[in-house]
């Protein structure tokens, strides 16, 4: 079987990747971009890249480009992994309204709703003690 230009740049970037090997990831990953200029996978790759780099300026620009580019269904994920970017970056306000972009249910959902909890915990200076009350209120929001 023959892969075209864009596949084979991102499986060798996804090998380079799981090898830790996060920059030449990145090159191939641009490759692939090349090649498939709307390829929300090799976006989100990116990110991902960049966030394993501690990179979140960067990361944040590709998980925004992968959540223009790609379908719904996988929006979830991609919102996740931004939040994360923002958080990150200390940026606790945006990230939280990114995890509540995350539909209640969704397997990211419950990983969220702890990341919202954390940030606000961090956005508050709230003691240790009163985290648990944080998370509460948080699900509950998310609820409505």
């Amino acid at each position: 079987m023959k892969l075209d230009l864009n596949q084979a740049a991102y499986r060798r970037g996804d090998k380079k990747f799981h090898a830790g090997r996060y920059a030449e990831a990145a090159r191939e990953f641009f490759v692939a971009l090349e090649d498939w200029p709307e390829d929300w996978m090799a976006m989100h790759a990116l990110g991902n890249c960049y966030s394993e780099a501690k990179k979140p300026r960067k990361a944040e620009k590709w998980f925004r480009l992968a959540i223009e580019n790609a379908p719904e269904e996988e929006r979830p994920n991609l919102l996740y992994n931004l939040g994360n970017a923002l958080f990150d970056q200390q940026r606790f306000d945006e990230a939280i309204r990114v995890y509540r972009e995350v539909p209640r249910g969704h397997n990211v959902w419950r990983l969220a709703a702890n990341n919202i909890a954390v940030s606000e915990k961090r956005l508050n200076n709230v003691s240790s003690t009163d985290l648990a009350f944080w998370r509460f209120r948080i699900q509950w929001q998310m609820r409505r």
